[in-house]
């Protein structure tokens, strides 16, 4: 204890860090257990349902990948490298500097692919639905696959427009559906965020004097995004469902930016050539 913090104070202060840690770790588990439904509020909608999106092994691959950053791209390539070296020896040098140029030609239309929403400025608006569930629906979810999914993605997007997104009845809507499929939930369990990042990409290009990247909207719930490209006409930019459901307009465009600066500063060719090194 710290002898210039009277006692009474100092188990406040004790108290209050427990209580945060608390609430931090409990509403981090809640999201890690929530159902995410992403939606391209268009006439020609696209969506991203929970575990339906897990059903393509290649999919999840590239979500685990550029839900993080380009750090993990650079670690993808350091495990390739390995794997070459162990099974073609001396000749593991050309298919290694091979295998990651494609990779970095490529990385743009790996990010793009990672998810099925991607606003454009035609289509700047995007729709998260989070729904408050447990483990052991997931568990559910997961078994039963396309089963199950198919039908309440074909309900969820014609009960989802741009024009009623934000009513009450939407939500009701959404609550009947996913109980009338096996999917119990209240609506104070739903919660619907609507954000338009494609003026917030647009915005920060633009400060870069950038081409605007096309955009894909990861369906995870952590709070990021990762941009790359191997030239700035051929760039794109990931951002998760956590981060426009959690982070403000100025904090958004912040992370943004941010990525962006990768691309800016040709961080994946450096990636590329450092490990060539």
């Amino acid at each position: 204890m710290d002898p210039a913090t009277p006692p009474d104070e100092e188990a406040r202060r004790r108290i209050g860090d427990e209580v945060e840690l608390f609430a931090t770790t409990f509403l981090a588990r809640a999201k890690r257990t929530s159902l995410y439904f992403v939606f391209s509020l268009a006439e020609e909608k696209s969506m991203e349902a929970p575990e339906a999106a897990r059903g393509s092994m290649n999919r999840e691959v590239r979500r685990r990948i550029f839900a993080g950053n380009t750090a993990n791209l650079f670690l993808v390539m350091m495990l390739l490298n390995f794997v070459l070296i162990i099974f073609l020896g001396s000749y593991a040098i050309l298919a290694i500097v091979g295998a990651q140029a494609l990779l970095l030609f490529y990385s743009d239309r790996l990010v793009l692919g990672s998810g099925n929403v991607r606003p454009d400025k035609d289509r700047p608006e995007v729709a998260v639905v989070r729904v408050a569930s447990t483990p052991e629906v997931g568990e559910i979810l997961a078994k039963t696959g396309e089963g199950l999914l198919s039908p309440i993605r074909g309900e969820l997007g014609r009960a989802i427009s741009e024009r009623t997104i934000q009513t009450p009845e939407t939500k009701s809507k959404i609550h009947d559906i996913l109980v009338r499929n096996r999917v119990p939930c209240s609506l104070d369990d739903i919660e619907i965020t609507v954000r338009s990042p494609y003026p917030m990409v647009q915005a920060a290009a633009e400060k870069f004097h950038l081409p605007v990247p096309k955009i894909s909207i990861l369906n995870t719930p952590l709070d990021n995004a990762a941009a790359t490209g191997i030239s700035y006409g051929r760039s794109s930019i990931s951002i998760t469902a956590g981060a426009l459901e959690d982070l403000d307009d100025d904090q958004l465009t912040s992370v943004i930016g941010h990525e962006l600066g990768h691309v800016k500063g040709r961080d994946p060719l450096v990636l590329f050539f450092a490990t060539m090194t």
